[in-house]
């Protein structure tokens, strides 16, 4: 990789433009998932666990909230849901029966790989178009904004005068 000496300037509107960019990608991200989510008959809290068990392949209930935010009853309603439309199939961990693991009913998996087949191809298409060096910088800016991500979601949602601190510290 070529480096380029470079103002502070120049470098403080590169990172503008790194920035805006990342927030295009989060909205165009959220507009894909939910017309996705609606061509699949389901809400888009409802695709966000699709999502995950996508990636995951099972997963219990605790891992779901941890993973998508969303709250014990809301994620429960919505695995709910996603059972009685055939998405879903809850079973009790054979170890520990207390334990609900939640996995993608495979009949579904090939409906959702069709909705997003177009997408997957574009994307294999333009990071094809890459060197492996821009695709290791890709990957590592990728990982690092994941954790960023995760990070501030965590102290988002444990900061004061949010629902979640007010549950806390009530307890």
């Amino acid at each position: 990789m070529i480096k380029v000496n470079m103002s502070t300037d120049s470098k403080n509107e590169l990172v503008a433009a790194v920035m805006r960019s990342g927030e295009e990608i989060g909205i165009a991200s959220t507009h894909l998932h939910t017309v996705a989510a609606e061509l699949l008959g389901i809400d888009i809290g409802a695709m966000k666990i699709v999502a995950y068990l996508r990636h995951t392949n099972s997963a219990t209930m605790t891992e779901i909230v941890g993973q998508s935010g969303l709250t014990p009853g809301a994620a429960t309603a919505l695995v709910k849901r996603l059972v009685q439309k055939g998405f879903v199939i809850r079973t009790r961990d054979a170890i520990d029966g207390r334990k609900v693991c939640v996995r993608l009913a495979a009949e579904k998996i090939a409906a959702i790989d069709t909705v997003y087949r177009a997408f997957i191809t574009d994307v294999n298409h333009m990071f094809n178009s890459f060197s492996a060096a821009e695709l290791q910088v890709i990957q590592k800016y990728q990982q690092k904004m994941t954790d960023v991500m995760r990070r501030s979601s965590s102290q988002l949602s444990h900061a004061p005068g949010t629902a979640n601190q007010e549950k806390e510290s009530k307890h």
